[in-house]
């Protein structure tokens, strides 16, 4: 998908209207934006850009500004574009074909275009920065050949890879994209074995951008029924289909070996005597160990399902709306404009995510005997990946997700000179809107009972419902031959939220012909959007330092991958903004403008999500935060 974000201040807060009316929003982000792929290119006449807040008329979705896409209305001829790229680094090449025309008589047009759009895939690999992400300090921890903790005995606590895991990179045949590093160095190339752990090149399998493919129709006509009126009809489908690729499923929370199964990795070490730099680290006199029956304890591994594939997410999107309406002019109150329309939308989303892993089937084939991780039978390699790739194809989940948004909606406005004010007429803008918004989602069984790796449990929604009705008015008071006041108010009803009144007030002050001066105020109230409230929680796992596990020993001082769990929020108030605008336009030529513009936008009880990071920064400095730790005081 593809948005706009005025002031940087998201998408959903930048509203995009086509030919002056809302369109069917994207239901991926809560069905409160719009996706710009659904518009073929070449059905484009012009764009308009409104900079300023304009939550008064348009709603609270346009408090960075409005966004309007004109479509070409009078086509009499065709045009045909075919565009190839081809990109460096590898990958990504990418077509386009589109065809737009028209059709006009004396009573009306017809335009229509089509737009079918291909791109392939760029890999991390092939973009020299992203393909070795050790090289900029980023170590991965769960991996394939693995490494486990200790749960009790003299080491708990205590980290040891698997003796298989080579030093760097490309050193083993068998494990190509595997890496060793320490707990007191945190780079690859280690040859610890304790204190250490295996990582993984993570990039080496998952995709940069994905494979796109897509295809949109656009038609729009209009027909004069009398001299004063008009019958305006739009019809829009987008389809897309995307397939992206991640790294093999992660095991979390870990699984156990218990110190009773036969395959617990501590086997491989009983009856040596071992001396590691590790084990020097851990306190042990010399580094020098031998490991007895009585060091066989419960341990924790850290793995990665890589035997099973990568994680592979098809995506398909389908769009669709069909709009109809009047507009003309009536001799009231001097003359007035006026239309009326209605629109019907349905925009469904459905991902199938391939190779995910069920984390009560782990643990199964572990107890069973069937998973031995660690090789502690002694088998060769091909007959050990054998058996590891059946017992780990066991624990194999397919998932689904789908989400959906149908929106009926109803607007109308009438445009005239109201009253006279300071010698001449005022313009006046009076509408409502009314829309049905009915939004659905839903997951696998598994996944919604939170059996899946990277998942939590999560109800489906069978209906969220939303429903808004929204009156508006505005006027331009002339203060004088140079100066102009506008002044806006919006009244909206939401379903689930209440009512709320939002006004605008703007002053424009032309003290010459090359010069305009001009300032704003006014306020804006948005509901959460419906993911913001509904989306399923899922696990995911980022990149961060943890200042206080670093100071207090349990953590290291470095970039390390945390598991961390993130979803919809039903509890959820609106948020209020209030936003200030102040600008100077010098016309300098006919051809030349510069524009010095100032803005303040202010939000109460904003929603967002905050950064893995940002969170230990905030644990850190005695704030709020969202770190949830062991007893011993490692991160959870």
């Amino acid at each position: 998908a593809a948005f706009i974000d005025l002031r940087g201040l998201g998408p959903e807060n930048t509203l995009v209207l086509l030919n002056g009316r809302r369109f069917a929003p994207f239901p991926g982000l809560g069905a409160e934006t719009q996706d710009l792929n659904q518009i073929p290119m070449d059905a484009v006449e012009r764009i308009e850009i409104l900079r300023d807040g304009a939550s008064a008329i348009y709603g609270s979705d346009a408090i960075s500004g409005v966004v309007n896409i004109i479509t070409r209305k009078d086509m009499r001829s065709v045009i045909a574009t075919l565009q190839v790229e081809d990109r460096d680094p590898e990958g990504g090449e990418s077509g386009r074909l589109s065809v737009a025309g028209g059709y006009g008589w004396d009573r009306g047009n017809v335009t229509f275009s089509l737009e079918h759009f291909r791109q392939e895939e760029i890999y991390d690999r092939d973009i020299p920065r992203l393909s070795d992400p050790t090289e900029f300090g980023e170590v991965n921890w769960w991996a394939f050949p693995s490494w486990f903790m200790f749960r009790d005995g003299p080491f708990e606590w205590g980290a040891v890879t698997d003796p298989r895991c080579p030093g760097n990179q490309g050193e083993s045949e068998e494990f190509p994209n595997a890496y060793r590093f320490d707990w007191a160095n945190w780079e690859s190339g280690s040859d610890w074995l304790f204190s250490a752990s295996c990582g993984y090149n993570w990039a080496a399998d998952s995709t940069y951008l994905p494979k796109v493919e897509r295809n949109s129709l656009f038609l729009d006509a209009r027909v004069d029924l009398t001299s004063h009126t008009r019958l305006v009809g739009r019809a829009l489908f987008y389809g897309s289909e995307t397939d992206s690729r991640f790294a093999a499923s992660l095991v979390s929370p870990h699984p156990w070996y218990t110190a009773d199964n036969p395959n617990n990795p501590v086997w491989l070490f009983v009856g040596q005597t071992i001396t590691d730099p590790g084990l020097a680290a851990w306190g042990v006199p010399d580094g020098t160990y031998t490991f007895t029956e009585d060091d066989v304890v419960d341990v924790q591994p850290f793995m990665r399902m890589l035997p099973n594939g990568t994680r592979d997410t098809a995506s398909e999107h389908e769009n669709w709306s069909l709009f109809a309406g009047l507009e003309g002019e009536v001799d009231w109150l001097g003359g007035t404009q006026w239309d009326l329309g209605a629109e019907y939308a349905s925009s469904r989303v459905d991902d199938i995510y391939l190779n995910l892993v069920l984390k009560p089937a782990v643990q199964e084939v572990i107890d069973s005997g069937e998973l031995d991780l660690f090789n502690v039978q002694g088998l060769d390699h091909d007959s050990w990946l054998t058996n590891t790739t059946a017992a780990m194809q066991k624990a194999n989940h397919t998932g689904y997700y789908f989400g959906e948004t149908r929106v009926w909606t109803i607007d109308g406005k009438l445009s005239f000179d109201g009253f006279w004010w300071d010698g001449g007429p005022t313009p006046v803008v009076v509408g409502f809107e009314y829309s049905d918004l009915d939004y659905s989602q839903g997951s696998d069984p598994a996944s919604e009972q939170g059996l899946v790796g990277g998942g939590n449990p999560s109800k489906p929604v069978d209906s969220a419902q939303r429903d808004i009705t929204t009156f508006y008015a505005e006027t331009l008071l002339p203060l004088g031959s140079q100066l102009e006041l506008n002044v806006a108010v919006r009244y909206d009803h939401y379903s689930d939220f209440g009512g709320t009144t939002n006004p605008k007030v703007s002053i424009a002050w032309r003290p010459g012909q090359d010069w305009l001066l001009r300032a704003s105020w006014g306020t804006g109230f948005k509901a959460p959007t419906m993911l913001e409230l509904y989306q399923p929680r899922v696990e995911t796992f980022g990149y961060a330092t943890d200042h206080v596990g670093c100071e207090s020993g349990v953590s290291p001082c470095a970039l390390v991958s945390y598991p961390a769990v993130r979803g919809g929020n039903p509890d959820l108030e609106p948020h209020e903004s209030e936003s200030w605008t102040a600008g100077i336009v010098w016309n300098a030529t006919d051809r030349f403008v510069l524009e010095l513009t100032y803005y303040d936008i202010e939000y109460t009880n904003s929603v967002g999500q905050l950064w893995m990071q940002a969170m230990f920064d905030r644990e850190y400095d005695g704030l709020s935060h969202g770190v949830v730790r062991y007893p011993d005081g490692r991160v959870n």
